[in-house]
């Protein structure tokens, strides 16, 4: 029949490139699940970014991994939570002013302090080795640090201007009765010569100057009713300062935790930069080290 040369009539070769793809991705997976149960942190970052790892720690550059890792992108949180068992043990040491904690499996938020009122910091990925600093907090603490080389505070030009706003409020209360008794005489001119037939108010020029007397009381009123709100608004502008002052305050003692562990926050920076390089390279000093006790 003209269909039976259709038919196959031997068994499909097994085409050994597929057969080693296959047996790579096997031995991958073998080899991370072995890494995983000796707790070899090290291998299991090496073989989750092999091209990273090859350049940032080997000082060269080599074909990744990224289609064998991808076959565990949806472990990532479970791989993030086995990692930060050590790596955290490490950060506590290295990073002494930073905690952490794991809201949702393998996700760990960054406190910048122990003390009241610390700040969320950002994020830590344990995956990838580096911290993901909130960008606004982490703007307030650098720039803190510029200013306070100037002998300035974050927040300094704010009090000033709050401050400076409770004065003039403050004035307003303190300068009633002198607004009361112009109020008064501001009247006394104005009724005068609205009773007066040919005074000073007839014509254009007289119109004129009685109207500038209405402005003036006018504005005085004004006066009248800021000033009857101000305890309110000062009231409001002291917690305010004390807003302000309180996060200077934050502020200062990250500053102190930061120079008392690195001298400096330009070290700080350079630090977390490095944090890839810098925690394999204890890894591996602390795997030598265990090798050289066992042996």
């Amino acid at each position: 029949m003209a269909t039976e040369e259709y038919l196959a009539t031997e068994q499909p070769t097994v085409h050994p490139e597929l057969v080693g793809k296959l047996d790579a991705k096997i031995s991958y997976l073998e080899t991370l699940k072995e890494a995983l149960q000796n707790h070899d942190d090290r291998l299991v970052y090496e073989l989750l970014k092999s091209a990273h790892y090859n350049k940032l720690i080997r000082g060269i550059h080599a074909d990744g991994n990224a289609d064998l890792a991808e076959m565990v992108y949806n472990i990532h949180p479970e791989l993030s939570h086995f990692l930060a068992q050590k790596l955290i043990d490490y950060l506590s040491v290295e990073f002494p002013f930073f905690y952490y904690k794991e809201n949702e499996k393998g996700v760990f938020e960054i406190f910048f302090g122990n003390w009241w009122d610390r700040r969320k910091f950002g994020l830590l990925d344990a995956l990838d080795l580096q911290f993901i600093f909130d960008e606004v907090e982490y703007g307030k603490l650098s720039k803190s640090v510029t200013l306070a080389a100037e002998g300035l505070r974050y927040n300094s030009s704010n009090i000033e201007d709050v401050t400076r706003a409770n004065e003039a409020l403050q004035k307003l209360i303190d300068n009633q009765n002198v607004r009361d008794n112009e109020k008064a005489r501001l009247r006394t001119e104005i009724d005068e010569a609205n009773n007066t037939r040919g005074g000073l108010f007839n014509g254009g020029k007289a119109k004129e100057q009685r109207e500038e007397l209405v402005k003036k009381l006018t504005k005085l009123q004004d006066e009248d009713e800021k000033a009857n709100r101000a305890h309110d608004i000062i009231s409001q502008n002291n917690d305010e300062i004390l807003f302000y002052s309180k996060e200077d305050t934050i502020l200062m003692y990250e500053q102190k935790s930061i120079n008392d562990q690195f001298g400096s926050f330009a070290n700080f920076e350079e630090r977390t930069r490095t944090l890839y390089q810098d925690y394999i390279q204890y890894l591996i000093n602390a795997q030598a080290e265990g090798e050289a006790y066992n042996g």
